[in-house]
C-alpha cells in the first residue's frame, strides 16, 4: 500500500509537471512546436506517415524511448520482459514469452501491450478479421496463461500482477483500405471487445489522437 501511494504521488507530480510547462508555455506565447512532449508526437506521426510499411520494431523503438504516448498516466513501462517457462511448460513447447510493453499504474495494475506493423490489413472483404488481426489477442492470450501459471516466477519484478490485467492492440491505421468500404473503424473495434475479454484495440492513428488529447486537456488546465 505504501508503494502504490508513492506511486500515485509521483503519478500526480508528473501531471501537474506537464500542466505547468502548458501553462507557462501559453503565458510566453511559445509556439506548440517548441514544446519537445507535444513535437514527439508530431514526430511519430511523420514516422507513420513516411513509410507505414516498415517493420514493428521501428515504431517499437520510438514508443520504448517515448512510452508516454502509450499511456500518458503509466508510472513504469517495461520494454520486452523475458519471462521464461520452467523446462518448457508450456502447451506451445516455448523457452519464453515476451510481451511488446507492460504498463504499470499508480494503483499496482498493468496493461499488456501488443505492437503488430501499422500496414496490416485488419478485416476481409466480408468483414472478419484476417489471420493478422487475430494473431496478436492469441499472443496476450500466451502472456495472460503464463502469469496465472508462472507468477511466483515474475513477482518480485511484476508485484500484484494478474492473468486478468487489461491488454491492448496496436495495429494497423485507421483507413478505409484496412477495415474495408463504408465500415466505420471504431465501431468495428468496439465490436472486438465481445470478443475478447478486457483486450481493446486501437491503431496507430488512435496512439497519435489519445496522447494529443490528453496533452490538450492538460494544457488548458
Amino acid at each position: 500500500p505504501a508503494q502504490g501511494h508513492g506511486l500515485y504521488i509521483a503519478q500526480v507530480a508528473l501531471v501537474e509537471v506537464v500542466a505547468s510547462i502548458c501553462r507557462k508555455a501559453r503565458e510566453q506565447n511559445m509556439p506548440r512546436s517548441e514544446l519537445q512532449i507535444f513535437d514527439k508526437i508530431d514526430q511519430f506521426e511523420k514516422l507513420l506517415d513516411d513509410d507505414e510499411n516498415q517493420d514493428e520494431n521501428v515504431y517499437h523503438k520510438f514508443l520504448r524511448e517515448h512510452p508516454e504516448l502509450l499511456d500518458f498516466y503509466a508510472v513504469k513501462c517495461f520494454s520486452k520482459p523475458k519471462w521464461f517457462f520452467k523446462e518448457h511448460s508450456n502447451p506451445l513447447n516455448k523457452k519464453y514469452v515476451e510481451p511488446d510493453f507492460v504498463l504499470c499504474y499508480a494503483n499496482s495494475t498493468y496493461k499488456l501491450v501488443e505492437l503488430e506493423r501499422p500496414d496490416h490489413q485488419f478485416a476481409t472483404k466480408k468483414g472478419q478479421p484476417t489471420a493478422a488481426a487475430h494473431a496478436p489477442f492469441f499472443q496476450l492470450a500466451e502472456w495472460r496463461h503464463y502469469i496465472g501459471t508462472h507468477y511466483e516466477v515474475i513477482k518480485d519484478e511484476f508485484p500484484n500482477i494478474s492473468s486478468d490485467s487489461s491488454g491492448v492492440v496496436i495495429i494497423s491505421r485507421t483507413t478505409e483500405r484496412t477495415f474495408g468500404h463504408n465500415r466505420n473503424t471504431h465501431d468495428y473495434l468496439a465490436l472486438l471487445l465481445h470478443q475478447h475479454r478486457n483486450i481493446e484495440c486501437w491503431t496507430y492513428d488512435d496512439v497519435v489522437t489519445r496522447a494529443r488529447t490528453v496533452l490538450n486537456r492538460l494544457a488548458s488546465l
